[in-house]
C-alpha cells in the first residue's frame, strides 16, 4: 500500500485532539471515557438519529460533579460564557467544546436534538482507551486464537482470504503485547527509582508484578503457552500456504474477491506481505522474550537490592532515630550536648603526631618465564581449529557448493554429503541464507550470485538435521 494511501488526517476532524491537550485534558478524557462507556460503546441507539442531547449533557454533569477538582479556569470560558461557576454552565462549555472539536455530532430533528459519535471518532476512542489500560491483550489467548485460525486456513484455503488478513493483524497486536510486558516491567523498574520506601517497593512487586504481569502474562508466556513451542508448526504452515500453488491460488482468489478494483499482481503483492508479517513475528518471537527476561531480571535484582539494604537497620533503630531528628527539630539553634568524661586527656609529646619513615623503594623481583604444558597447547590448538571450523566465508562455502556440484547444475539439500563439522555449518549457512535473500543484505553475497536457494515444501529428516529441504541452483 502506498504512503499516499495512509492518511489519518482525512479521516478524523482536524481538531479532534484539542481537549486532550487543553488544560482540562485530565476532566475531558474522564467524560469522554464515560460517554464512550455509557452510550457509544455498544453503537446501541434510541432512535435512527441517536442519542438525546438531554443523556448525553447528563452524562457530562455526572463526570463533572465527581470530579470537580479536575476544573480549570481557561481564557476562552470568559468569552462564551459570564460565570462559569455555575455548574450547569461548566457542563455546557463542555458539550459545545467536544461538538466543535469533532468528538460529538449534533442533529436536529423537530424540536429535539439528537447526538452520535461517528465510527472513524469512535474506533480512535476505543484504541485510546485500550492504550491507557495497559495491556488488556492476554497474550496467551492471543497465541491460541492465531493457531487455531491458522490451521483452518490451511484445511481448507477457499474464501478464507478475509481470515488470513486478520491473522496479519492479530500476529502485529500479539508481537506489540509481547514488547509491552516489557514495557510494563521497565515502568514498575523506573517508579522505584530514587528515595522509596522500602515497604512500597514490596508492595509493587507482590501486587503489580506478581498479580498482574509475572502470573497473567510471563508465567504462561515461558511455560505452557511459549511461543517457540508451537512456532516451528506455525512456520511449517505459513510456509506450506505460501509455497503450495493450488493453496496460494485459492488464497490469491479471495484475496481479488474481497479487493474487486486491484489487479492480480497486486493481489498475490497483498498476499505476499501478510506472509512475511506472519514470518517475521514468529521468527522474532525469540529475540522478544530474551529482552523480557532481561528486563525482569533487572527489575527483581532493584528489588533484592532494596529489600537487602532494609534489612541492614533493625526496626527499633529506625524509629529512635526518627524520634531523635524529630526532637533535635524542635529545639533552638544553639544546642548543647553534654557527654561523659571517660579518660582524662594526656597532655604532653604523645598528642604529637608520629613522624614519618622515609619510603624505601621495592625490590625489583626477577620475572621467570612460565612453561605451558602439552596439554594446555594441545587444547588450545583444538579450540582454534574448533573455532577456524564453525566460522564460514564466502570462499569456504564455496568451495564446499563446487565439490558437490561436480558436473550437475541443480542440487538438493537432502543430498549433500556431511563429512566434517565445517560441512555441517556449511550447510546451515545455506539454510540460513534461503530465509535472507528477499531483498535483505547478505555478508554471503559472492556466493548467492554464484548460486541460487529455493525453499520447498518437502521435510526430511537426517543424522544431522530434521528441515525443510532447499533446491540449489548454479547460476550461469
Amino acid at each position: 500500500m502506498a504512503p499516499q494511501d495512509v492518511d489519518l488526517f482525512e479521516r478524523l476532524p482536524p481538531e479532534l485532539f484539542r481537549p486532550l491537550t487543553s488544560c482540562r485534558k485530565q476532566l475531558n478524557w474522564r467524560i469522554l471515557v464515560r460517554l464512550y462507556q455509557t452510550l457509544f460503546e455498544e453503537e446501541y441507539l434510541e432512535t435512527e438519529y441517536g442519542h438525546d442531547r438531554a443523556l448525553v449533557i447528563n452524562c457530562i454533569d455526572a463526570v463533572l460533579n465527581q470530579y470537580v477538582s479536575l476544573w480549570q479556569h481557561d481564557e476562552i470560558d470568559d468569552e462564551l460564557a459570564e460565570n462559569t461557576n455555575d455548574l450547569r454552565v461548566r457542563v455546557n462549555l463542555i458539550y459545545y467544546s467536544l461538538r466543535d472539536t469533532g468528538w460529538l455530532d449534533e442533529e436536529t430533528r423537530g424540536l429535539r436534538k439528537y447526538v452520535t459519535m461517528s465510527p472513524a471518532v469512535t474506533q480512535c476512542l476505543a484504541a485510546l482507551i485500550e492504550l491507557a489500560e495497559g495491556r488488556p491483550l492476554v497474550v496467551s489467548g492471543a497465541l491460541k486464537n492465531m493457531r487455531a485460525t491458522i490451521m483452518e486456513i490451511n484445511r481448507d484455503p477457499t474464501g478464507q482470504g478475509d481470515r488470513l488478513i486478520e491473522l496479519a493483524k492479530d500476529a502485529s497486536r500479539f508481537a506489540r503485547h509481547v514488547n509491552s510486558v516489557r514495557g510494563a516491567i521497565r515502568d514498575l523498574y523506573n517508579a522505584i527509582q530514587g528515595n522509596i520506601p522500602a515497604r512500597e517497593v514490596v508492595c509493587t512487586f507482590f501486587d503489580e508484578f506478581l498479580r498482574e504481569i509475572f502470573i497473567r502474562d510471563y508465567a504462561n508466556l515461558k511455560t505452557t503457552d511459549n511461543p517457540l513451542i508451537v512456532r516451528s508448526e506455525l512456520l511449517r504452515i505459513v510456509s506450506h500456504l505460501r509455497y503450495n500453488e493450488e493453496k496460494h491460488g485459492l488464497l490469491r482468489a479471495s484475496y481479488q474477491d474481497l479487493f474487486p478494483n486491484i489487479t492480480p499482481e497486486e493481489a498475490n503483492i497483498r498476499l505476499e506481505q501478510d506472509f512475511t508479517k506472519l514470518e517475521q513475528v514468529f521468527l522474532n518471537v525469540d529475540r522478544q522474550l530474551d529482552a523480557v527476561d532481561q528486563m525482569k531480571a533487572r527489575y527483581e535484582r532493584r528489588v533484592d537490592t532494596v529489600i537487602d539494604y532494609a534489612t541492614r537497620t533493625s526496626h527499633r533503630l529506625g524509629k529512635n532515630l526518627k524520634s531523635l531528628i524529630a526532637d533535635i527539630s524542635r529545639l533552638d539553634d544553639a544546642i548543647t550536648v553534654k557527654s561523659p568524661l571517660i579518660d582524662l586527656e594526656v597532655y604532653g609529646e604523645s598528642r604529637f603526631p608520629p613522624e614519618r619513615k622515609a619510603r624505601v623503594s621495592p625490590t625489583p623481583t626477577a620475572v621467570h618465564k612460565r612453561k605451558v604444558s602439552d596439554k594446555a597447547k594441545e587444547k588450545s590448538a583444538r579450540e582454534r581449529a574448533s573455532r577456524r571450523a564453525i566460522r564460514i566465508d564466502d570462499k569456504i562455502l564455496q568451495n564446499y557448493l563446487d565439490s558437490q556440484f561436480s558436473h550437475r547444475r541443480t542440487q538438493e539439500l537432502k543430498n549433500l554429503t556431511i563429512d566434517s563439522v565445517r560441512d555441517y555449518f556449511c550447510v546451515l549457512h545455506i539454510l540460513r541464507s534461503s530465509h535472507l535473500t528477499r531483498g535483505k543484505p547478505h555478508r554471503l553475497t559472492k556466493t548467492l550470485s554464484r548460486y541460487h536457494f529455493k525453499s520447498t515444501d518437502d521435510w526430511f529428516e537426517s543424522n544431522y538435521f530434521s528441515m525443510r529441504n532447499i533446491i540449489i541452483t548454479r547460476r550461469d
